[in-house]
């Protein structure tokens, strides 16, 4: 069986780099879109250092539809 993988819109604000490190600890590969608007991208850092596993960052805006298409057209996220 695959291990799971989830894509995480904003994971770089409170509620979801909290969401990141839970699903972290639960053993999910974790892969994040966030414009970093209201957050930090040492946000990402601390994830992986609390959770001591990597995080997939990619920078931009959920409502890029070119982008999100790139995304998942390109299979950027690592499976």
């Amino acid at each position: 069986m695959s291990q799971q993988h989830v894509f995480v819109t904003g994971g770089a604000g409170y509620i979801g780099s909290h969401t990141c490190l839970q699903l972290l600890e639960n053993g999910i590969q974790v892969t994040v879109l966030d414009n970093l608007i209201n957050s930090s991208p040492i946000v990402i850092e601390r994830i992986e250092l609390l959770s001591g596993r990597n995080i997939q960052f990619i920078k931009g805006d959920s409502r890029d539809e070119e982008l999100l298409r790139d995304i998942f057209r390109c299979q950027c996220i690592l499976l």
